[in-house]
């Protein structure tokens, strides 16, 4: 629905994702309805809230209007929350007044696949177009945007919404179920900015939110779940927009295959598209492809947290178990993540830290003997991170104590002395054991539940730094 037609810039969407004042269709005293549900999740919002519903003069202690050509001020956006039956009405009413943005929960469109379902949706497509109101929907949940304290949508997600401590992930999403449970990371200390859903997407797209989440200064890397686009280009046209703003973008194409592509035309009607086509332009724009949607998060967590351009291509392994060291050795082979052997000077301090019976190679076995010791495993680090050989280091780890805990604070004290990330794949059975909150909170460490996972970003680091190189630096 959204083909012939440009990327849509940030300020044509600021109206709609960051709004100064609100307007809400359907509102009503019975708490289980859309617009009441909507209403209660936008307690926290700092805007105006204006209501709308021709049945009430008022609606707890806010004033009720008929329509929104009787709001005492035009919104800079309306949330539709009415049946299907009554969307379209209420779409043109808000176009006659200029209202620049409008968003629909209402279901029954294009993902019906019948032809009157179809032709209702590009009625609101071309409503649009004509009037130049960005619309975003129609089955779809709404948006989060954690600084501004906002969420527009009647879900009931259990997210605090708090403003993030420091710049964090920006996740566009088709569907809005899966971009709200991805937020949930959050509970866990992952940094979460926005949640930008689209549902049937009739004219925003998840193109469009990625292109608009690359000017948030509160976004620092962008996720971008979906199933298919009208227009490829558009998601190309995103990835450049987000490469100029030096935003990584972490790509999860979903429908990759004849069963998921039907699944996501009665999802949201959207044409899944070829996965390579989409391959390509992730290759040729700089955005991380990811297949498996669990290591979606991990990958985005590290990227807003790492430095935009690795220090140096080799990476550093110290462990404080010689299986865990072998496991990273094959998972760096894997990806082609190189681990260059420790030049003379740090081989000296290795070697009078860590017992002749570990390894002072690399991986490095530090032995339970140093890994037990805070101090000394500070020093194994602080050798290594401070040579131009490694542009990262990597702590696996299996066991969880209460005793450790202490160790993420210094690896967050030798990441940020040396301007180097320390990536640690805790990969015990007690997947919640004490230190993952603290190591995700913290803005130089980034916990991975899986050594793959970890090598594989890793690569995906360093290869976008491959193609800035090839890009001239730019």
């Amino acid at each position: 629905m959204s083909a012939n037609r440009k990327l849509y810039r940030q300020d044509e969407l600021s109206p709609l994702f960051a709004p100064a004042n609100i307007a809400i269709y359907g509102i009503s005293p019975n708490p289980a309805s859309f617009g009441a549900k909507t209403l209660a999740n936008l307690s926290a919002y700092r805007g105006r809230k204006l209501l709308i519903n021709p049945k009430y003069n008022k609606v707890g202690e806010l004033p009720c209007h008929p329509s929104v050509a009787a709001l005492p001020e035009k919104p800079d956006c309306a949330i539709i929350a009415l049946p299907m039956e009554a969307v379209e009405a209420a779409v043109m009413e808000c176009a006659a007044a200029g209202v620049p943005s409008a968003i629909v929960f209402a279901s029954g469109y294009a993902e019906m696949n019948e032809p009157e379902r179809i032709a209702r949706q590009q009625r609101l497509t071309d409503i649009a177009r004509e009037s130049g109101m960005k619309i975003l929907g129609p089955n779809c949940m709404g948006f989060m945007n954690f600084p501004a304290l906002m969420m527009a949508s009647f879900a009931a997600a259990d997210l605090k919404l708090e403003v993030p401590p420091r710049p964090g992930i920006g996740i566009a999403s088709q569907s809005g179920a899966l971009g709200y449970g991805l937020a949930q990371a959050s509970q866990r200390g992952v940094t979460i900015s926005h949640v930008l859903a689209t549902g049937n997407g009739c004219d925003v797209n998840v193109a469009d939110e990625v292109a608009w989440l690359a000017a948030q200064p509160a976004c620092s890397a962008i996720v971008c779940v979906f199933e298919g686009l009208e227009d490829v280009q558009h998601l190309a046209q995103a990835g450049e927009v987000a490469w100029k703003a030096d935003k990584p973008v972490i790509v999860h194409k979903l429908g990759t295959g004849p069963a998921g592509a039907r699944a996501a035309i009665s999802h949201t009607g959207s044409p899944a598209g070829s996965i390579d086509e989409y391959r390509r332009i992730c290759a040729d724009t700089g955005m991380i492809m990811v297949d498996d949607l669990e290591a979606v998060l991990e990958t985005a967590s590290f990227f807003a947290k790492a430095p935009r351009r690795p220090a140096a291509r080799g990476v550093g392994v110290l462990s404080p178990s010689g299986g865990l060291g072998v496991s990273a050795a094959d998972a760096a082979e894997k990806y082609g993540v190189s681990l260059p052997q420790p030049p003379a000077d740090v081989l000296e301090v290795l070697e009078q830290l860590i017992p002749d019976f570990g390894s002072r190679r690399n991986p490095a076995d530090v032995t339970a003997a140093v890994a037990g010791d805070l101090a000394k495993t500070a020093q194994c680090f602080h050798a290594m991170a401070g040579d131009p050989s490694y542009g990262a280091l990597v702590f696996p780890q299996v066991l969880y104590s209460n005793r450790t805990t202490d160790r993420y604070q210094m690896f967050s004290e030798v990441a940020e002395c040396h301007g180097k990330p320390i990536l640690l794949p805790l990969l015990g059975g007690w997947t919640g054991g004490p230190g993952y909150v603290e190591a995700e909170q913290n803005p130089h460490t980034s916990p991975f539940l899986s050594m793959d996972r970890c090598f594989a970003t890793l690569a995906a680091w360093l290869q976008r730094e491959e193609l800035r190189a090839k890009r001239g630096g730019n």
